[in-house]
């Protein structure tokens, strides 16, 4: 909800230039990419329900704080914290509803969890953008605020298994090694994915300032992340059921040559109706890589370090600095 308007709020409000607004939305990035690893190792040692409570939280209450600061400086540190909150709550979520799944179905559960956030991902940008200009920033932040406490209240009414979290707990004279944190024999894919996902950090951040200073489809700029998350939608609905068959690198071929033929058409002469097809069509992509990869790096992993691996999974967060 916030990615696209940010860059308007602290040029024109807090006076920075585009470089400096740059570099301020990208520490949340940073930081959340700098927590992963210790947060798949807490996420693998302690209950995973209340450390995603207590994580959320935190997440939560950074996006009140925007509406409270009144300098740079308070808003870069809430930025920094902010990453904290999400990088340790996104690897607890997604750890926490990979144990709820039934181990058959286990890619296509993955693909319906991811498609909500994915759907979130692009129509959050829509929103923003529609409120832009209508409501001052200040309302904005509390009504991102608002719908994050809501997101927190839904987590109460998860029941997590209790298996994982009993045997996570940590073994007497166990010895910490790498793979506590990151899962070193996902390393290829999670560098494969890294470079796939360039392209989605740069459309995520900028396509609204691109929608701005584009004339040919300023009027449509919004609808571009609407398109986007329905090609996500589609994508996650039919992959799921190819990964549950073992064809998780089918999949990813898919999804990076559909990604690269959406990207080839920002080349041509651009129109309202080509912005429409580029977003469904990168949609498609993206929508279908995201699943395979987390499918992936869980199949590469032991059942007491799910929490390692997803945080391997997560960062691609990487690609969002590239904006």
């Amino acid at each position: 909800m916030l990615l696209p308007i940010l860059p308007f709020y602290l040029v024109n409000e807090m006076h920075t230039t585009q470089s400096v607004a740059g570099v301020v939305i990208a520490l949340y990035t940073i930081s959340a990419l700098v927590i992963r690893p210790f947060s798949g190792y807490v996420v693998d040692k302690f209950a995973r329900k209340p450390m995603y409570l207590v994580c959320y939280a935190l997440f939560a209450v950074a996006f009140a704080g925007y509406a409270v600061a009144t300098t740079l400086t308070i808003f870069i540190l809430l930025r920094i914290f902010h990453g904290f909150g999400f990088g340790i709550s996104s690897v607890s979520g997604n750890t926490l509803v990979v144990d709820i799944m039934p181990p058959s179905r286990q890619g296509e559960g993955i693909g319906y969890f991811s498609m909500t956030t994915s759907v979130a991902m692009a129509l959050g940008p829509y929103l923003g953008l529609a409120l832009y200009g209508k409501l001052s920033f200040q309302v904005i932040f509390l009504c991102a605020f608002a719908i994050a406490v809501l997101g927190w209240l839904t987590i109460v009414f998860i029941k997590p298994v209790k298996g994982p979290e009993v045997k996570n707990k940590p073994a007497v004279g166990h010895k910490k090694s790498v793979n506590d944190f990151i899962l070193l024999k996902a390393f290829i894919p999670a560098v494969t994915f890294l470079l796939l996902g360039f392209a989605y950090g740069a459309i995520s951040n900028y396509m609204g300032v691109y929608g701005e200073e584009t004339p040919a489809v300023k009027s449509v700029s919004g609808l571009f992340f609407v398109v986007l998350a329905v090609g996500i939608l589609l994508a996650r609905l039919v992959s799921g059921r190819f990964l549950n068959r073992g064809k998780i690198v089918a999949v990813i071929c898919f999804g990076a040559i559909t990604m690269i033929v959406a990207l080839i058409l920002f080349k041509f002469h651009m129109s309202a109706w080509l912005f429409m097809v580029i977003a469904l069509v990168f949609g498609l992509g993206y929508g279908v890589i995201a699943p395979a990869f987390q499918t992936m790096f869980i199949n590469m992993a032991p059942e007491d370090h799910r929490g390692a691996a997803n945080a391997t999974f997560f960062l691609r967060l990487w690609t969002w600095v590239s904006g």
